[in-house]
């Protein structure tokens, strides 16, 4: 990868440094945030453990709610059950933060940050197999970028999922040039995680994934994923032709409700979705622009919103450079298209379920940084191409 040990070393002490910052800004701005809740969450369960440690211990190693009862994660009926299950899991890491920080709240901040960097170095190193030339490109865009910087380092699940697609990405570029079964079953295991961590993304992910891994010396696996793409978009639009019960689109209009339900601080009015094909095609704009457009600058407004709409623009920018410089011969490769469809696909989920700001701008920030990176490796930007080598 080439990166000095000075230089890894600055950049996980920076993650650390944005993850301080983010829980500081949620703990005295919010009276109730997810991170302090989730930290008071596992000193409680902490707190209980010497009362009946041998329990404690068999149900936080074993009892996973009856896991063995919803294998079947394509069944929608199935799909509360596993967003439950990621709630699980992040509360039980926070336990074992706990214990080894001593409850120490901002030094739990460490523990996360260094399952976060190790997966955008993983990350790094599977764009850099491809592309080594955009090296100081693609660090600025994993680590310096304000929105990544500041919500994949903090106590959320938002830095699980750049992590987890970054760890998957890289140990399966190391099967696919050279089985080995040490990587085969750390590769399961991670996207077991990634199933646990975000229920409908890994939806969104699996089937394209399996595309690439399948194609992946065939010539045109950039096709094989466009195809499943293609499919799966119109199996979502016309599932209900096969049963009513089968209705995909259901599934988007039960989260939005959930959302509507939790009030957040931002309301942004977002159209009220029905499992209708119009219903989504109607909401489509004001999905992309959510998602691709606010925050919109404001004179006079809080510091936080300038910030959130100067990291907008920022990105924005970014995409349309990119956009003017595409080159046809990297759209061969199936891994830059696999990061594309999957990161749009996701994005337009978050734009029509969620209707604050703030949950957008940071549902969105890995995502953001997963398309950066598709359309940087799909482009050739001719400034960039004199930058010397650092």
């Amino acid at each position: 990868m080439h990166l000095s040990y000075a230089v890894i070393s600055s950049l996980f002490l920076f993650k650390v440094l944005c993850g301080c910052l983010n829980l500081y800004f949620h703990n005295s701005e919010y009276l109730y945030n997810d991170s302090h809740t989730l930290y008071q969450e596992g000193m409680i369960y902490l707190n209980d453990f010497h009362n009946k440690p041998l329990d404690y211990l068999k149900t936080w190693f074993f009892d996973w709610g009856g896991i063995s009862d919803h294998l079947n994660f394509i069944d929608k009926h199935n799909a509360l059950y596993w967003s439950d299950f990621g709630k699980l899991m992040h509360t039980r890491f926070m336990v074992l933060c706990n214990i080894l920080s001593f409850g120490h709240e901002y030094v739990n901040i460490i523990f996360y940050n260094v399952i976060y960097f190790l997966g955008q170095l993983a990350f790094l190193k599977t764009l850099l197999h491809f592309r080594p030339k955009k090296k100081w490109l693609f660090v600025s865009v994993l680590f310096f970028l304000p929105g990544i910087a500041f919500w994949c380092s903090g106590i959320h699940k938002d830095g699980f999922i750049l992590a987890a697609f970054g760890i998957v990405s890289w140990l399966t570029l190391k099967v696919l040039i050279k089985g080995d079964w040490k990587n085969i079953l750390a590769l399961v295991i991670t996207l077991f995680l990634m199933l646990g961590i975000r229920y409908f993304y890994f939806l969104c992910f699996i089937p394209a994934y399996l595309a690439w891994v399948i194609f992946y010396k065939n010539k045109r696996v950039a096709y094989f994923i466009l195809l499943v793409y293609g499919a799966g978009t119109l199996i979502f639009l016309f599932s209900h032709a096969i049963s009513p019960r089968f209705n995909l689109k259901q599934i988007v209009v039960n989260k939005q409700e959930q959302f509507f339900k939790s009030k957040g601080y931002s309301d942004l009015q977002t159209p009220v979705l029905e499992a209708t094909n119009t219903s989504l095609l109607n909401n489509t704009p004001a999905a992309l622009e959510h998602i691709f457009i606010e925050p919109i600058p404001q004179l006079g407004k809080h510091l936080k919103y300038a910030a959130a709409a100067f990291d907008s623009l920022l990105v924005l920018l970014m995409l349309l450079i990119a956009l003017l410089f595409l080159r046809k011969k990297y759209f061969k490769n199936g891994y830059f298209i696999l990061m594309i469809f999957f990161s749009i696909s996701v994005l337009l989920f978050i734009g029509y379920t969620v209707p604050n700001l703030g949950a957008i701008v940071r549902y969105k920030a890995p995502f953001l940084a997963i398309l950066l990176c598709g359309m940087i490796s799909v482009s050739d930007i001719p400034l960039l191409k004199r930058v010397p080598k650092v």
